[in-house]
């Protein structure tokens, strides 16, 4: 009866002990994570010309519109941002 009680002791030990699980992400050391550019705060995809001037200032400089539909292109002192009409497609940071 003792030995019963025993394993069923462990077991419970066991299978009742919470399991955490998760994935590690680490950066190799570089030049590159020394500047904290990974930090930046972008303008995000959707937002409109009128949002990216509220929350980012004006761009230093609003290159023409190419192609169609019309790509135009902001660039700030530490990145640019690339509209599709008037929102957003994507941001990228300068090196």
């Amino acid at each position: 009866m003792m030995k019963d009680t025993g394993i069923l002791l462990l077991a419970m030990a066991l299978f009742a002990t919470p399991v955490a699980h998760g994935d590690v992400i680490s950066l190799p050391a570089t030049a590159d994570n020394n500047d904290k550019t990974f930090a930046l705060s972008l303008p995000y995809r959707g937002m409109t010309m009128e949002a990216v001037t509220a929350q980012y200032g004006s761009a230093l400089k609003e290159n023409a519109p190419v192609g169609e539909p019309p790509i135009i292109r902001w660039d700030y002192e530490k990145f640019s941002v690339y509209f599709e009409s008037k929102y957003v497609i994507h941001s990228v940071i300068k090196k």
